[in-house]
């Protein structure tokens, strides 16, 4: 026998199993309304150290690809055929000039 799902809301398993996730939910709420601080300052400045990375690298490698496409496009023309190669790539040379 299969219960319709207003029959099974009105279960005391739907309910035994909201309830359990409502106190869970409460002691979670519990603890950030107390103010704990919830990241390290070591593991808040471990993970800014490793983004400052990660952003050096990217800026270098679209630098690299910067020059790169400037030496390629450097003999063509400003011919909207010839500057298809650059929306196949999905690069937007504006952008990048910007950053």
């Amino acid at each position: 026998m299969s219960l319709c799902l207003y029959q099974y809301w009105g279960s005391d398993t739907y309910r035994r199993g909201v309830g359990v996730q409502i106190s869970e939910m409460e002691t979670k709420l519990s603890v950030l309304r107390q103010g704990t601080v919830l990241v390290a300052p070591e593991e808040r400045k471990q993970v800014e150290e490793a983004y400052n990375l990660k952003l050096g690298m990217w800026r270098k490698r679209k630098n690299m690809f910067r020059d790169l496409w400037a030496t390629i496009t450097e003999a063509m023309t400003e011919d909207s055929k010839q500057l298809k190669v650059c929306s196949c790539l999905g690069t937007n040379l504006q952008s990048a000039s910007l950053v």
